[in-house]
This record gives structure tokens, sequence and C-alpha cells, in this order.
């Protein structure tokens, strides 16, 4: 009987060797994280990478739009540090719920060391500490910081055929709130304003629902007003769309048909 349990501990022993994983011997040389929910379409997707002059590109994608911007390689450093602390490495392979559940949740993430990889993902279930989401944090908390600063106080300035486009963004206790303006030779025929929506606690790629202002109308027109932005040095493009334009369009407002306004070449005029 003894040396039967001790045969038992020694399979154990044996077993708990081959599954455990042992912390990566090289450095991080990239991280990327993706999570999906369902039945409404929402999917992430965070990533840092080591260049090869040492610096780090991150980037973020919100439903495949999204940014990347080149930042010092010390931040590879600090994503490496939370993923050891959280021994991310040694997660299990899979994580799924004790029920089946249909639809919800899912997400993956793969981190190299050099040519050593590590891997794990999950669907309506996942580990139990937040290592993950602090690197996703730390990612998005870059972005933000790099927006803001090249966006906020000051205005851009495009064209809607003959109507001027102007859009300004502002930030006020990290909040990102930004203003839209069309006029033409008679004056302001449409203003909204508000602050973006966030996806994630993030202000990524400033895509968000703005509430109406409008000025010198009588009627409601524009119930809302989606914005993308895609930045690149120091012009950026702009997609906008809405609904309810018809009062727009039966009084014969140039500029009025919405759907045709889809990433309009901006340019910054001061700062």
């Amino acid at each position: 009987m003894k040396h039967f349990i001790l045969m038992i501990f020694t399979l154990l022993s044996l077993f708990s060797c081959a599954t455990a994983k042992k912390a990566p011997v090289n450095s991080m040389t990239s991280y990327s994280y993706s999570y999906s929910s369902s039945p409404a379409y929402n999917h992430n997707e965070y990533s840092a990478k080591l260049l090869e002059d040492g610096s780090c590109q991150i980037g973020f994608a919100h439903n495949e739009q999204g940014d990347t911007i080149i930042v010092g390689g010390d931040v590879m450093k600090q994503i490496e540090a939370i993923y050891r602390k959280h021994k991310i490495y040694n997660y299990k392979n899979k994580y799924t719920p004790a029920f089946e559940v249909l639809d919800g949740d899912s997400w993956y993430y793969s981190a190299y060391f050099g040519k050593e990889s590590f891997s794990s993902s999950g669907s309506n279930a996942g580990p139990s500490d937040r290592g993950l989401s602090e690197i996703n944090n730390v990612i998005i908390n870059l972005l933000r910081k790099n927006y803001s600063k090249q966006y906020c106080g000051s205005t851009w300035q495009g064209k809607i055929k003959d109507n001027d486009l102007n859009v300004m963004f502002t930030e006020k206790d990290s909040v990102v709130s930004v203003s839209i303006q069309l006029s033409n030779g008679e004056g302001t025929w449409l203003s909204v304003a508000g602050d973006l929506e966030a996806y994630n606690d993030a202000l990524a790629s400033f895509h968000g629902q703005l509430k109406n202002q409008l000025v010198d109308t009588p009627k409601p027109v524009v119930t809302c007003v989606d914005v993308y932005v895609k930045p690149e040095a120091e012009e950026i493009s702009i997609s906008l769309s809405g609904n309810d334009m018809t009062p727009l369009i039966q009084d014969n407002i140039e500029g009025a048909t919405w759907e045709d306004h889809s990433y309009i070449p901006m340019k910054k005029i001061n700062q």
C-alpha cells in the first residue's frame, strides 16, 4: 500500500512538472491581446513590439480601426515587468466556464521573448488576477497622452463642398471633448459639441457620439454624429456620419448629403 501511495505521489509530481511553465529566459520582444464580445460586434486589439532601433511600437484598434505610435524602449520593459510580476507566463492554455455559455466574451494573448513564446485564451472565463488589464492600460494611457498632445488646443480645418469645416479638441480633467462647426458665406448652419465616448475607458482614435447643440435652427437636425480621426503627421482625415439630415437636404443646403462626408482631409491651422 505504501508503495502504491508513493507511486501516485510520484506520478502527480511528474505531471505537475510537465505542466508547469518556467519564466521566460530572454527579454520580451512583442505582446498582443485581443478581446471580442457578442452578439454585438465589439473587438479590441492591443499590441506592443520592440523595433530594431530599440524603440517600441504600441497600438490599439477598435473594430479594426485604430492607430500605432512609437515610444521609448523602456515601455516594453515596463510591460515585461508587469508580465513577470503576475506570472502571466504561467496562465493556463485555455480558460472555460464551468457551464456552457452561448455567445459571450472571448480573449487571446501572446507574448514573445526572442524565439520563446507564451499564449493563453479564454471564452467567458479567465484568470483571477488583472495582469493583462494592467498591461493594456499602459498601452491605452500612452495613446491617450499622445492624442491629447497632438490634437488638444488646436483647430483643424477642412471643406465639405462649399462649407468650411472646423474641428476643435479640448481636454479637461482627462476628458477629451470635440466641437464641430460647419459654415458657409452666410454664417454657421451646423454646430455640434460633446464629450467623446470611450471604449474600454480609452480615447484611442477619437471615436464616439456627440450630443447636439444646434445653433440658429428651430428644429432638430442631427440626432447622432460619429467621429473617427486617422492621424497623419500635421494632417488628419475625419470621417463623419449622422442621421435625420432630411431638413437640411429639403432646404437645399449645399453639403447636406451626409453620406458623402467620409474621410475629409484636414490641416492644423493653429496650436
